[in-house]
């Protein structure tokens, strides 16, 4: 049961942050200043809102499955230790908690700003770039030890995958 909360978490995790990058470089990209005032930007932003408050959620759920997974208990105390301990002492939860507070302001600033649809894209387009960005962290490429523990497989790991290699 824990397996298959963990996978489901992270797949809307993944599909969270993809619409929540996407959605708003569609904005910037496809419509012109005076079509992004119309109501279809401001629904668009609000499905934007809609995919970052999913993201939340699902990375909540992911890192309790996960120290769930770890801690082999199904009992709250035992598992919160587990959360406790991936979020002060690992890299996942480092990146685990640049992506929360990045969500965090990204759906603040998009749910709540009366602006311009198009600055409100572009803003929620960076946030959602570098909160998709973390979920490198989260996979082997970074599982290493020693002093360049990840630094130098993730940023090459993109190059595999075009070249067929990864």
């Amino acid at each position: 049961m824990v397996d298959g909360l963990l996978v489901l978490s992270r797949l809307a995790l993944y599909l969270g942050l993809m619409l929540a990058f996407g959605l708003p470089v569609f904005i910037l990209q496809a419509l012109t200043r005076e079509q992004s005032a119309l109501p279809f930007a401001r629904r668009t932003l609000r499905v934007v809102a809609a995919a970052i408050a999913v993201s939340l959620l699902a990375s909540g759920s992911a890192l309790w499955a996960m120290a769930q997974a770890m801690s082999g208990s199904s009992d709250a105390a035992a598992v919160w230790g587990v959360v406790q301990m991936l979020l002060t002492q690992t890299a996942v939860g480092m990146t685990w908690d640049l992506r929360v507070a990045l969500l965090a302001v990204s759906l603040w600033f998009t749910a709540t700003s009366s602006g311009d649809a198009r600055n409100r894209a572009a803003v929620a387009s960076v946030l959602g770039a570098v909160a998709l960005a973390t979920l490198a962290w989260t996979g082997h490429g970074v599982m290493s030890e020693g002093r360049w523990r990840g630094s130098i497989s993730v940023p090459i790991l993109p190059t595999y995958w075009p070249l067929g290699l990864g």
